[in-house]
């Protein structure tokens, strides 16, 4: 039962990287070339009656595909946590990272603290409460344990808390790239004066610092890498450089 089980996860990550390979490299082309809804639409497709579903196909999958992205990068890197400290403490970190990030985005988006002022937009998928995308909390579980585990198989921290700063301070990092990306190309959210401001990176450090020491994470790990970790965060930031290239921002 337990090599079933086994055969059957292998299966599924197998599968779940080969999704996500191909729907980032087609959101690579979709961002390199700015195809945008009204472009399809401008295509004419839609007039062509026997094919006309292509064009509704496109453009359901355009208005899908950031959420889709999303919940595969997740998918592989619990997959990625599970083989190398099991399901029971990869879901710990999960409901850990996602649960107080989640609490902390929505209080934020509610208060203006302690990421200063901005509010989401329902470009980033379904909304928890009509407040807070679900892939915001995801995104921090990417990020967080995603790096986690890289430094811990290529790299060596002293103890567990230089091993959160050295995590937070990458965090921040991959925020700051993708900040004009993420509300001046996409729109998943908006700052009411324009831009991130100082606190909102402090937040992300200080929060990511904290989630990455209260998780159940290693300090080191062996039995090499499947690279699933690599792949997930090196496709986000292709995502964010090749969308500020293009767009400019």
């Amino acid at each position: 039962m337990k090599k079933k089980r086994s055969i059957i996860i292998n299966r599924a990550k197998r599968w779940t990287l080969v999704i996500f390979v191909i729907w980032a490299c087609v959101g690579f082309a979709k961002l390199g070339l700015k195809i945008e809804p009204s472009t399809v639409e401008a295509w004419g497709i839609g007039n062509w009656a026997w094919i006309g579903w292509i064009e509704a196909f496109f453009l359901w999958c355009m208005s899908i595909g950031d959420f889709v992205f999303i919940c595969l990068a997740t998918a592989l890197i619990g997959f990625a946590a599970a083989d190398k400290i099991g399901w029971r403490r990869t879901w710990i970190s999960a409901g850990i990272i996602m649960g107080f990030s989640a609490m902390l985005e929505t209080i934020g988006t509610l208060t203006s603290f302690p990421f200063g002022a901005y509010h989401y937009t329902n470009q980033f998928g379904p909304l928890i409460g009509g407040t807070l995308p679900w892939a915001i909390p995801m995104a921090w579980f990417i990020i967080i344990v995603g790096l986690h585990l890289i430094l811990s198989y290529w790299f060596w921290a002293r103890n567990v808390w230089s091993m959160a700063l050295i995590v937070a301070a990458l965090a921040v990092m991959i925020d700051w790239i993708m900040e004009p990306f993420a509300y001046g190309v996409r729109g998943y959210w908006q700052w009411y004066i324009g831009y991130p401001p100082p606190a909102n990176y402090c937040t992300w450090f200080f929060a990511s610092l904290l989630l990455d020491r209260a998780s159940p994470l290693p300090l080191k790990t062996s039995g090499g890498t499947d690279w699933l970790c690599e792949t997930v965060l090196i496709m986000m930031l292709l995502t964010f450089i090749i969308g500020r290239i293009a767009y400019g921002v």
